[in-house]
């Protein structure tokens, strides 16, 4: 009896992105407010760029100073 590999099929993007066209549709949706902005970052990371967290994208970009605190990546100025 013949032992055949077990395979698994994962569909995605098989197409290249039009990156700049997804930037602009996700904006533009968001500043007609008919995109939330964590709607319109999934649309950025589902086009290949590198978001890790929609939500601390969102905050982050909302100018929440807690989200920016807790980042060690995002330079926050001494307000001293």
């Amino acid at each position: 009896m013949a032992h055949y590999p077990r395979a698994t099929l994962s569909f995605g993007a098989f197409l290249p992105t039009d990156r700049a066209g997804n930037l602009d549709l996700g904006a533009q949706g968001v500043q007609a407010k008919v995109l939330s902005l964590e709607t319109g970052i999934r649309l950025l990371l589902e086009a290949g760029f590198p978001v890790e967290d929609v939500t601390a994208e969102a905050e982050r970009l909302r100018g929440d100073s807690a989200a920016e605190q807790n980042d060690p990546r995002i330079p926050v100025p001494n307000r001293a």
